[in-house]
């Protein structure tokens, strides 16, 4: 469920650079999250975007936009996140 909702957020991204959201879009999203989820890099920052980079043109996308959607994703994962730090370095205050 939440992988969906993702995807959906990356559709919604899309639409907001006026570019094409299609399901093609949404396979590689769902395809970059197994590459973030490799402890390869440092929270999987740079891998989801290398997938977005490569994949792009085999679902007819332009590679430059889904690049910027991947980065707009990861940016509003980490705003989204930074109110939890609070909690973890003070879990007493749960």
């Amino acid at each position: 469920m939440i992988q969906g909702l993702q995807a959906g957020a990356v559709l919604c991204l899309a639409r907001a650079l006026s570019a094409e959201a299609s399901a093609g879009l949404a396979l590689v999203f769902l395809a970059s999250s197994l590459a973030a989820a490799v402890p390869v890099t440092m929270g999987g920052m740079g891998a989801r975007e290398l997938v977005f980079f490569w994949a792009a043109p085999h679902v007819c996308l332009d590679s430059t936009v889904t690049v910027a959607i991947a980065l707009l994703f990861f940016i509003i994962t980490l705003i989204s996140s930074l109110p939890g730090m609070y909690f973890h370095w003070l879990p007493q205050r749960l």
